[in-house]
């Protein structure tokens, strides 16, 4: 039920880069030929293109891991092209089609690494890591439990099996309608702006041993909250958190880029209960 986010999300857990950055450019002496399919020519440069394009946590294996997995897909990418265009499947509307959309991502994918690479500096990193490290300094961290039920009534009943002396970890284990509660509602140990704001904001009211006398209502339904254990924020290093920093700029950077396209463009766009309507009508 957690919304991983804000300042733990970005120094600890790190975020996941939105918007990937082109592959680096290759002086031809660094640039040597890797394999040759009928005369066509495979550079690491196009190995590099190739790793840019996978996920991150796949592009941030080393790459002697994965080198062998992408020239082996390079070659047989050419030869399956090959024969397809000896087939005439070049020529084929849908090829065309597909072509095009290809080309928009590229272009997009390419748009987006110039203008996050023109404004990420090591100023703004710096910058950015100085800000989230005074927030970290005066916050902390808890371990909590947490039972979640589907209406108000129920979570007040369970209240009263609370204020009873039942124990909570059984009752979430028994109860509680999120997947901690085979762990007795054990959400482990989270900081701020790892939950959803109203379950946040309960939970640092709360002291170690405290629970909620109330229940906390958010989109996933209704919550008692038991803290058991409260610690201060632990603060990584610039260098441990450099890279998350920049996928968050990259992130903020790329959303505002689109929502200035967007807000200069003239856009129309259908909405998915109109689509169903309109579906329903046209005849089959």
């Amino acid at each position: 039920m957690t919304v991983r986010r804000g300042l733990t999300a970005v120094l600890i857990v790190g975020a996941v880069a939105v918007v990937g950055f082109a592959a680096p450019t290759l002086a031809k002496d660094d640039d040597p030929l890797v394999a040759e399919v009928d005369g066509h020519d495979i550079y690491l440069s196009d190995v590099e293109s190739a790793r840019g394009l996978l996920p991150p946590h796949l592009q941030s294996q080393p790459l002697e891991t994965i080198y062998p997995i992408l020239v082996n897909s390079l070659i047989n990418a050419y030869l399956a092209a090959e024969e397809a265009r000896d087939m005439g499947l070049h020529r084929k509307p849908e090829y065309k089609k597909r072509i095009e959309r290809i080309g928009e991502q590229i272009l997009e994918r390419m748009l987006l690494s110039q203008v996050i690479e023109a404004q990420i500096t090591d100023e703004q990193v710096q910058k950015r890591y100085d800000e989230l490290r005074v927030q970290a300094e005066t916050s902390y961290e808890l371990h909590a439990r947490h039972i979640l039920l589907g209406t108000e009534h129920a979570a007040n009943l369970m209240l009263e099996k609370l204020h009873n002396g039942e124990d909570f970890a059984v009752l979430a284990k028994t109860h509680s309608l999120d997947p901690s509660a085979s762990a007795g509602g054990d959400l482990g140990w989270f900081g701020p702006g790892d939950m959803v704001i109203a379950f946040e904001d309960a939970a640092m009211a709360l002291a170690p041993g405290e629970y909620s006398q109330v229940p906390v209502q958010t989109k996933y339904g209704w919550h008692i909250i038991k803290v058991e254990e409260r610690r201060d924020l632990v603060i990584p290093s610039f260098d441990e958190a450099r890279t998350a920093i920049v996928n968050e700029l990259a992130a903020t950077a790329g959303r505002t880029l689109m929502e200035q396209l967007r807000e200069d463009a003239d856009v129309t766009q259908m909405d998915w209960l109109e689509l169903k309507q309109k579906l329903q009508t046209e005849p089959q």
